[in-house]
């Protein structure tokens, strides 16, 4: 009997196995056959590769499926503790608003004390660019409505025509400076700040000062003087003294002419520089008026034709 049972158990036994084998043989065969498709795509690696097709199925990473134990037990989760979240929200909220205020006190007093700092620098700032505005604007009304161009072009004119004749002489010009000086008091006469004597006094005083300090040639000694009272003299004065500069100035050419001296190269430049020089800053003024005084009246003429024919 032990013995019947016993072969009917290996009898059990092999026909259990043969069933395992062809089921094994059977997911082989499905195995393959999916794997066939990314083998043809995978080219000639997967072609060669010694790995068995059979399991080249599992190594296909395919992620994970969702686990929806953990998205359940999140929900439940947050739905029991609402109550926690949304109170820990609200105090979220509150201790920002807290942190924003604190930086806006912050703000605000470092605005107060940079302002009482600043305060009065700024303010003299302001009050100083306001008054350069208004002093710029008054000296602009001055020049434009005030500035006698034709009294002015013609005094300038004539003022440098002296300046020429001086440079185009045979003389050491030096009295550059002077120059500068001599047409300052001619224009506080003009302006009527010194009387005409003591404008007269000044220039004999420039005159001695170029004859016996700077111990200047005749065309330099008298040249400060003459520009200034041709350009505020009256005509016949005017003509005068133009002329007897020039008779000057010819006189002096001539009397150089004969009499060549030779220089050094040190000297040269010194000439050249004292010939040089500085424009007076006078004249220079005199002529940005007369020119700001002729650009204003033009802008002031085509924009009045303009509106005409507008």
């Amino acid at each position: 009997m032990r013995s019947q049972s016993f072969g009917h158990g290996i009898a059990g036994l092999g026909r259990q196995r043969l069933r395992l084998g062809l089921q094994v043989r059977r997911a082989a065969a499905a195995v393959a056959a999916a794997g066939d498709g990314e083998a043809e795509e995978e080219g000639e690696d997967v072609e060669d590769s010694t790995f068995p097709a059979a399991f080249r199925e599992l190594t296909i990473d395919r992620g994970d499926p969702p686990n929806y134990y953990l998205l359940a037990a999140g929900f439940c989760t947050i739905v029991l503790m609402r109550d926690a979240i949304l109170q820990e929200l609200g105090n979220w909220t509150i201790w920002f608003s807290r942190f924003a205020l604190y930086a806006a006190e912050a703000i605000t007093i470092g605005a107060a004390t940079l302002t009482n700092v600043l305060a009065e620098p700024i303010a003299f700032l302001l009050t100083f660019v306001g008054w350069a505005v208004m002093a710029v604007s008054d000296v602009y009304t001055l020049i434009v409505e005030t500035t006698p161009v034709q009294a002015l072009s013609k005094a300038l004119l004539l003022s440098l025509a002296v300046l020429s004749i001086g440079d185009a002489s045979a003389s050491k010009t030096k009295g550059s400076r002077l120059v500068g000086v001599a047409t300052a008091i001619g224009l506080a006469g003009v302006l009527e700040l010194i009387s005409p004597e003591t404008v007269i006094l000044m220039l004999a005083g420039i005159t001695a000062f170029a004859a016996f300090i700077q111990k200047a040639d005749l065309v330099t000694m008298f040249m400060p003087a003459t520009v200034t009272i041709v350009a505020i003299s009256e005509p016949v004065l005017q003509a005068t003294m133009f002329a007897l500069f020039l008779m000057v100035s010819v006189y002096a050419n001539w009397k150089a002419a004969p009499q060549p001296q030779e220089t050094s190269i040190a000297e040269q430049q010194q000439e050249a520089k004292a010939i040089k020089g500085k424009p007076s800053w006078v004249m220079t003024a005199i002529t940005f008026a007369i020119c700001l005084s002729l650009a204003a009246r033009w802008l002031y003429s085509r924009l009045v034709v303009w509106l005409l024919l507008r």
